[in-house]
């Protein structure tokens, strides 16, 4: 990561699966809104109109999946080599990990108005094109605040380059929740 002139007061929550807990249920969500609140509640100089979410591989899926289910809470979103189903794209392939459930299924109509309330930088390698670059093409067909970044080298350990050499942090900190 580059390092700015200009710092940046925050605070920064890592949260982690545990094991055999999966991150796109409603259990992790409401887990995921209580840590949050509880963070703002303690510490006052929160700002809850900039409540970020970040997250890579799995995590960048549930990032996604977070924003569609509470566009409410985030101010901005970074999923990076994330996999997410969209209309139309054949998703069978990764059923036997996942099942279909709810979370694994592709996004109705509906779910791509609730995802375009959250601004996101979608980060992908060729490995995860057939997931980010159908969603982003649907998001900027309804005028979403979506940007993309594709980079193949490193396959789907692109996610280091990208957090090393983009101004992503700029891009994420300009980003404000209005209430």
């Amino acid at each position: 990561m580059r390092l700015k002139k200009e710092r940046r007061e925050c605070f920064i929550c890592i949260p982690q699966c545990p094991l055999f807990f999966e991150y796109n249920t409603n259990e992790f969500s409401a887990v995921l809104g209580d840590l949050i609140n509880a963070l703002c509640d303690e510490h006052l100089n929160i700002d809850r109109t900039r409540v970020y979410l970040l997250g890579v591989s799995y995590g960048g899926h549930a990032v996604t999946y977070e924003c569609l289910r509470h566009p409410e809470r985030y101010a901005a979103a970074i999923p990076t080599v994330a996999w997410t189903y969209v209309a139309g794209l054949d998703f069978q392939a990764n059923t036997y990990l996942y099942g279909i459930d709810e979370y694994h299924r592709p996004f109705d109509e509906n779910g791509y108005f609730k995802l375009a309330q959250t601004p996101l930088w979608l980060a992908y390698s060729h490995l995860e094109v057939q997931y980010n670059e159908p969603l982003s093409i649907e998001l900027k067909a309804i005028d979403a605040p979506v940007k993309t970044t594709r980079i193949d080298r490193r396959g789907h350990a692109m996610f280091t380059l990208f957090f090393r050499d983009e101004p992503w942090t700029d891009w994420l900190f300009a980003q404000q929740k209005e209430i």
